[in-house]
């Protein structure tokens, strides 16, 4: 199976000069416009087996993913959570091999942590 895609990913971002809970908050959305062509082969098993080919290429725009985040920093210390969500607006069709959206709702979220010293050049995670 071959599935080659061009697709083009925009996430305008705008962080707010207003204090959250004492963090920068920031929200983002991200759309996705592209083309995937998919191409299957099989063989059966068996005598002769038999080799079919079946393909098929969507061009279209994706699902959208919002996103939220609050950021924090103390000393060396830096951390943030997150949260998106995938909104199914995308070209997706059941009994499609191509697609570019999930056809589904989706939610996530996520928390990080960094250690940055600047002065001593020090960073890690």
């Amino acid at each position: 199976m071959t599935s080659p895609s061009d697709l083009f990913m925009f996430t305008p971002t705008y962080a707010f000069t207003t204090r959250i809970f004492g963090a920068q908050a920031a929200f983002g959305t991200t759309l996705l416009y592209g083309k995937n062509a998919t191409l299957v082969s099989e063989t059966s098993a068996g005598c002769g087996g038999n080799t079919q080919s079946r393909s098929d290429e969507v061009l279209g725009f994706g699902d959208i993913y919002p996103t939220a985040t609050l950021k924090w920093s103390k000393d060396v210390h830096n951390f943030m959570v997150n949260a998106t969500t995938g909104i199914p607006a995308g070209a997706y069709q059941l009994n499609r091999l191509s697609a570019l959206g999930i056809g589904h709702w989706a939610a996530d979220g996520g928390v990080g942590y960094t250690y940055l010293n600047e002065k001593a050049g020090i960073e890690g995670s």
